[in-house]
């Protein structure tokens, strides 16, 4: 009941983020990822700061909310664990992308069949490679 709970307060975050973003950002949101390897357009210092504070939140919900529901995400690496790893390494824009994503397929209704499993037992769903790390992409 907790971790429901958990989840929609988690993907309310997400959705206020967002909209925040969006605001801040502008509608050229999408263009702060770099487009190829060594072609880095330019990252506002709002975009770095976004990304600060989402790391932020994710981390106090990881010290503070999921150690005292524990650990029930049926995922490896947790919902929590993935955001972070998407934010960090996509920026605030496509990492919060990803987590939405990842927090909508995360849940009782999910096809474990589509996911390989760990030897824990979890379903494995590791962040996708970014396009520029690709072997065929040139």
């Amino acid at each position: 009941m907790l971790t429901t709970v958990a989840t929609r307060v988690s993907m309310a975050v997400v959705a206020l983020t967002l909209t925040a973003t969006t605001a801040v950002w502008g509608s050229n949101a999408a263009m702060c990822a770099p487009s190829r390897p060594g072609h880095h357009q330019h990252r506002s210092a709002n975009a770095d700061g976004t990304a600060h504070l989402l790391l932020q939140a994710i981390h106090f919900f990881q010290q503070r909310i999921s150690s005292v529901d524990g650990a029930r995400c049926q995922f490896y690496p947790t919902c929590s664990a993935y955001g972070y790893q998407a934010i960090q390494q996509r920026g605030a824009w496509q990492g919060l992308i990803l987590t939405a994503d990842r927090l909508m397929r995360c849940g009782y209704l999910t096809d474990s069949r589509a996911y390989p499993r760990t030897a824990s037992g979890r379903l494995y769903d590791p962040l996708p490679q970014a396009v520029s790390e690709q072997p065929w992409h040139e």
